[in-house]
């Protein structure tokens, strides 16, 4: 296992953990506003079988820059850097896997890069403005609003500085997905949380859905409300040679929450993909 920095075409530094093995290369995307760390066990499970890993921290979270322009953070610019990383890894093709946020840049990868997907696995997300699975009215008056708000901030920086320090995390323990989310934005800059958010209210990848021609697999929390069950399923429908698997009991985090399922549910979709490695054709039990 080897920590890299690559280096952007745009001049950023985007962090990553790699494991390189003799099976097929898998990358982790992350959701906003984790980190690396968020796909850790996911890896680790999948590493003892052979396969290949890389996580990178998506620009703007964990231990890569943190760039001041707004257009840095593209939807676009996520799945350059992406791009770029396997080409620096000397990889033709990989199976791509995004939590969220990270889902969202799968689905742009493969709009721009299709030919190094080998498969996609899609964690609780969408393929648009998560507002929109709200009722018509409230989202054609909720995103307008919000996207204005978002832009006010990122445009005053007296605020960038005072965004979480001071809120009390403890008093959100059993809120299990509201407490993840402020843990992991506590140690996120203001910048990228803003600009990330602003850049979710203009996602739209409904179009790309019925172009896709790798196998996908799409996981789903039981008790997701933030990307819910129902969306999901016509993800599923749009894409014709997909899967769904819910995850049960778990909420929007399912990798977080449960990765031992997420993990299981992982490598049966990696099989039956024929995704084998020589370690996983041997092994008969999962840890």
């Amino acid at each position: 296992m080897a920590e890299k920095f690559l280096l952007t075409s745009d001049g950023e530094r985007i962090f990553y953990r790699v494991r390189r093995n003799k099976g097929p290369l898998i990358v982790f995307l992350h959701g906003w506003p984790h980190n690396w760390h968020a796909w850790k066990k996911e890896a680790c499970s999948l590493e003892t079988r052979g396969f290949s890993t890389i996580l990178p921290d998506l620009r703007g979270h964990g231990r890569s820059s943190q760039p001041e322009e707004e257009t840095s953070y593209s939807i676009e610019r996520f799945a350059k850097d992406i791009h770029e990383l396997l080409l620096k890894e000397k990889a033709e093709e990989a199976v791509i896997i995004g939590h969220s946020f990270g889902g969202m840049v799968c689905l742009k990868f493969y709009e721009l890069y299709p030919s190094s997907c080998r498969a996609l696995i899609l964690v609780d997300t969408i393929y648009e403005n998560p507002l929109k699975h709200m009722h018509l009215e409230a989202d054609q008056v909720i995103t307008p609003l919000l996207d204005h708000f978002l832009s006010y901030l990122l445009d005053n920086s007296r605020i960038h500085g005072k965004h979480l320090p001071e809120v009390p995390l403890e008093k959100f323990r059993d809120s299990s997905d509201f407490f993840i989310w402020l843990k992991s934005a506590s140690c996120t800059s203001f910048k990228s949380l803003i600009a990330c958010a602003k850049e979710m209210l203009h996602f739209n990848e409904k179009k790309i859905m019925s172009k896709i021609r790798v196998p996908v697999l799409i996981l789903e929390g039981e008790k997701d409300e933030r990307t819910p069950l129902d969306q999901a399923i016509k993800m599923a429908r749009r894409i014709k040679d997909s899967s769904i698997r819910i995850v049960p009991g778990v909420a929007h985090d399912a990798n977080i929450q449960d990765p031992i399922n997420v993990s299981r549910y992982i490598l049966e979709f990696l099989k039956g993909c024929g995704e084998h490695t020589r370690e996983e054709k041997c092994s008969t039990g999962f840890k």
